[in-house]
């Protein structure tokens, strides 16, 4: 650590001091054995910096205006890491300039140490990397990676003295540069940033390397006081060809004929990009043992999910569909895996992966072949019945069914009769006959289906049961359910046929007409019930159809109805009730009303009653929103409910605003800092008598969010015709005014009609904010100027008045006095810009006072910024406490504890006495802010303005 201490002197002549420096741990390394044992003393020495003889403190000769320093290189390591700071950061020099050697009690000059100095730093903030061609992260050799680095200035002041900037990679824990060495610029303050590009080409890298780290390197800084940010790095890894472990069959691998089974597929996740079995796809292939024929073709499919994802077991799953034509045997497997990255691994063999037992001969009825009823015909089977080592004559087929004839195995043809066409539900339907198979080894069983048609019979779809309503009427289109054919069973439009109702077995029950092939039925009475079965015939003009179809009447008891009409909207006041008299709105067309019974549900228990003896439901609310009530009406057989909403109100809504539309119409005037503002209302309601007008202002200021005032006003209803003036703030600030971003709300109204009706306004967004002072005679009319002029004299008559009745030498004299000249000032700054009588001013002995009106003036400053500080209390509320504001004249630096206790308790240090300064101008160091108009506090040195003056300004 390179260490160097500057000494300065600001006097005349020259000095002769000692100079007492050490190296100290500013955290100790040991912890105290006190107490929890986990406090590490501060400041901890560890080394003098001595002469160069090591005999003795340095000593110096300072002459004003001239420095001197002395330096020492001392290990890092003199200082120790501890609690994750590391040694550079831990080190920390002490120094002091004393008037005398040590050998006794000695005053201290100057004292300091490295940390009060402005801190240079400069650092790696962010390191980014980015792999254009690796979505999922990674880099495979030859991809090209962007690389981005932002170097911030972490310390106090600019820095300009340039570093360099070199981005790398890692080979084991060797760097690899790459690119040009690029240059820091000049950083103009503390937090300024720069930022640097680079591209690091992989292709470089060791193939077998499972990740690289990749980074940025700052070097040749200037007095870099922290090299632990010095360097930015990312690990990347590398995405390696993937391994494909070995395909197993799920469960059994001897695969019957005419089975399907699952192949599961692995692989070894052998690097940090592809890390579970969702980044992979596979290829899978089979072949006949030892053969090499690979294939697969539409046999395999699947892997779209990954099987019991986060185990060790994770896979993909194939189906695997064995083809008829495939022979038996064993049959190897291979797969290969490929990745994010599409890499792909080498083909790995399972030998003898499945075995594939004789195949069944099989069955399918698909398709289905079409057979005339009532004839013997034969079809052929080609496309019904095969076997993969068997050729079709050579296959035994029988049936026990009665609609096999006979196997003709020379054509290929089974032979079949059929009595009757299959009806299900009305449908004609395939008709099958089951048969065996055997192919020498082994027999399969099947079904065989077959169309049988008709020989030009119309036919009829089954018709399910019809249903109505009793007093309803319905419709049923025949049509879909009608088919014919002609004599060769091809078909024939069933559009041509003929209908007729030929039978009706309750004609009493429905009136019953056929329109084309819509039929038509309605019930005879609205309370008739039962059922009748309708007979319909079909006609094509040589052969008929008949086809019954049920028809029931349901029976149907209506549930009582509720007329709500004279209800809807309905509006009740709180604590109002209504009653309402159910016997006049319930109504039963089936049933007897006093056998009806209604109940009524509100969420509020006890707000809807109905009370079962006279019929009646009461509604009433103490609280104000709309209520729903849910009303069930119901007899014996059904019931019914009804919901009725109810607006329970407590006030009206009353329109408040500065237009002439509202119903009461505001305006607030003099709104300025340091005045009392003046409401002006006017009631425009028109519609009802109001009696009471109540307002609530409240005063709050939008920087704090605080409301200090709130006032609630009662007006004399007897004014409502002229209208109102008024402090709204009711004389609570006339002697401080507004401040700064106060403002006055209006919060709420309350009006109370003579009928008892209660309007309210409520809203926290009218409001009226003090921004500026009031303008002065300057910007007046003439008018204005002698209104001002009139009223600032009466306010002087009104104090000189006052005085007469004080008592001299008193407090309240005094003050008053000051008050009277501040109002003889202001009206002779308004009688600048017009004609004023010459009158007498001042107080009762206004020369006896001896005091300049400018330090008047300044004592009124001083009492008015006071009673602002009270007042910011004050204002907080609740004995809330504000913030405290520090006297940084005072407290900085010699009398603040806090301050003093980073050195160690050195206090005593800052409260030598300072030696009076000769007058001269003082010149501001460079980034230190500018002096106040005093010059420099009290105390104050120019080292100290240049690092705490913000805070004296503050």
């Amino acid at each position: 650590m390179d260490i160097e201490i500057t000494a300065l002197y600001s006097g005349s002549g020259s000095k002769n001091v000692y100079l007492y420096a050490a190296v100290t741990e500013e955290k100790g390394y040991e912890p105290y054995t006190a107490g929890g044992g986990s406090d590490h003393p501060p400041h901890l020495w560890k080394k003098w910096l001595l002469n160069n003889g090591n005999t003795g403190f340095e000593t110096l000769t300072l002459t004003s205006g001239t420095p001197v320093t002395k330096t020492w290189t001392v290990p890092v390591s003199t200082a120790r890491a501890v609690s994750g700071i590391s040694s550079a950061d831990n080190f920390l020099t002490v120094a002091a300039l004393l008037d005398g050697d040590h050998t006794s009690h000695r005053n201290v000059i100057s004292a300091a140490d490295s940390n009060m100095a402005p801190t240079i730093d400069i650092g790696v903030k962010t390191f980014t990397l980015s792999n254009p061609s690796a979505p999922n992260g990674g880099y495979i050799n030859g991809d090209v990676l962007n690389l981005q680095a932002s170097v911030v200035n972490n310390g106090v002041d600019a820095y300009v003295d340039g570093g360099d900037v070199r981005f790398f990679y890692k080979s084991g824990i060797n760097k690899n540069y790459v690119g040009s060495t690029q240059t820091l610029s000049n950083f103009a303050s503390n937090g300024a940033t720069q930022t640097f590009y680079g591209q690091i080409d992989t292709t470089s890298i060791p193939a077998s390397a499972y990740q690289t780290t990749f980074g940025v390197e700052l070097s040749n800084l200037v007095a870099d006081k922290s090299g632990t940010n010095n360097q930015g790095t990312e690990i990347v890894p590398h995405d390696l060809v993937p391994v494909a472990r070995k395909a197993q069959v799920i469960g059994n691998n001897e695969i019957e004929r005419g089975d399907n089974f699952l192949i599961e597929a692995k692989t070894t996740f052998n690097d940090a990009v592809d890390t579970n079995t969702s980044f992979f796809t596979f290829d899978l292939e089979v072949s006949p043992a030892g053969m090499e024929q690979w294939f697969n073709g539409n046999m395999i499919t699947g892997g779209e999910e990954v099987s019991q994802e986060g185990t060790s077991n994770e896979h993909r799953e194939y189906l695997v569909k064995p083809g008829m034509d495939m022979g038996a045997g064993y049959y190897d497997i291979r797969v290969r895996s490929i990745d994010s990255r599409m890499q792909t691994s080498d083909w790995l063999v399972t030998d003898n992966g499945f075995e594939l037992k004789n195949a069944l001969p099989v069955i399918t009825s698909e398709p289905v072949p079409t057979v005339k009823v009532q004839t013997s015909t034969k079809v052929s089977i080609v496309n019904n019945i095969n076997d993969a080592e068997t050729d079709l004559d050579q296959l035994i087929i029988t049936s026990s069914s009665p609609n096999f004839v006979a196997w003709h195995p020379a054509t290929e043809e089974i032979e079949v009769y059929f009595e009757n066409i299959r009806f299900v539900n009305g449908q004609a339907t395939a008709s099958g006959i089951e048969i065996s198979v055997n192919d020498g080894v082994d027999t399969g069983f099947g079904t065989l289906l077959f169309n049988v048609i008709e020989n030009g019979q119309p036919r009829w779809a089954g018709v399910e049961k019809q249903y109505v309503n009793e007093d309803a009427a319905s419709s049923l289109f025949l049509l879909p359910y009608l088919s014919d054919t002609d004599a060769d069973g091809g078909i024939a439009s069933s559009e041509d046929l003929v209908l007729a109702i030929i039978d009706n077995t309750n004609p009493e029950l429905l009136n019953v007409d056929l329109n084309g092939f819509a039929l038509n039925y309605e019930t005879s009475n609205p309370d008739i019930n039962g059922e009748t079965t309708i007979t319909i015939r079909a006609s094509d003009g040589e052969q008929v159809a008949d086809q019954m179809i049920t028809i029931a009447v349901s029976p149907v008891n209506d549930a009582p109805r509720l007329d709500l009409s004279e209800l809807e909207g309905l509006r009740l006041k709180v604590g109002e009730q209504k009653v309402i008299y159910l016997n006049e709105i319930v109504s039963d067309i089936d049933g007897n009303v006093a056998e009806v019974v209604v109940t009524a549900n509100n969420p509020i228990p006890g707000s809807a009653r109905v009370n079962f003896l006279d019929n009646t439901l009461t509604l009433l609310w103490e609280d104000e929103g709309l209520q729903t009530v849910t009303i069930k009406v119901e007899d014996r057989y059904d019931s019914e409910t009804y919901v009725l909403v109810v607006d329970v109100y407590d006030s009206m809504p009353m329109t408040v605003g500065e237009n002439t539309d509202s119903d009461l119409r505001v305006s607030v005037s003099n709104v300025y800092i340091d005045e009392v503002p003046e409401v002006t209302m006017f009631l425009n309601k028109d519609d009802v008598t109001i009696t009471s007008l109540t307002t609530t202002w409240q005063q709050c200021n939008s920087l704090t969010g605080i409301c200090s005032l709130n006032v609630i006003l009662e007006h004399d209803i007897t004014a409502k015709n002229t209208g109102w003036t008024f402090d709204p703030l009711n004389g609570q600030i006339d002697q401080t005014g507004m401040q700064k971003k106060d403002y006055v709300a209006l919060a709420k109204v309350v009006a109370i009609a003579a009928n008892g009706d209660k309007f309210e306004f409520k809203d926290s967004n009218l409001k009226w904010t003090a921004e500026d002072t009031a303008p002065g005679p300057e910007s007046m009319t003439d008018e204005e100027v002698n209104e001002l002029v009139s009223e600032i004299e009466g306010m002087i008559s009104a104090k000189k008045t006052e005085l007469d009745g004080m008592e001299k030498g008193t407090s309240e004299f005094d003050e008053a006095t000051l008050e009277l000249e501040i109002l003889e000032s202001e009206l002779e700054e308004a009688c600048e810009y017009t004609t004023c009588i010459e009158q007498n001013s001042g107080s009762s002995e206004p020369s006896s006072s001896g005091l300049d009106l400018s330090v008047i003036l300044v004592v009124v400053g001083v009492v008015i910024a006071g009673l602002l500080a009270g007042l910011m209390f004050m204002r907080g509320g609740n004995g809330e406490v504000g913030e405290v504001t520090v006297n940084w004249a005072n407290e900085l630096p010699a009398n603040d504890a806090i301050a003093n206790s980073m050195y160690g308790g050195a206090q005593e240090i800052f409260q030598q006495p300072v030696a009076t300064p000769a007058p001269a101008v003082t010149q501001v160091p460079a980034g230190a802010l500018p002096l106040p108009p005093g010059g420099l506090p009290a105390g104050w040195t120019m080292e100290q303005w240049a690092y705490y003056g913000h805070q004296y300004q503050q």
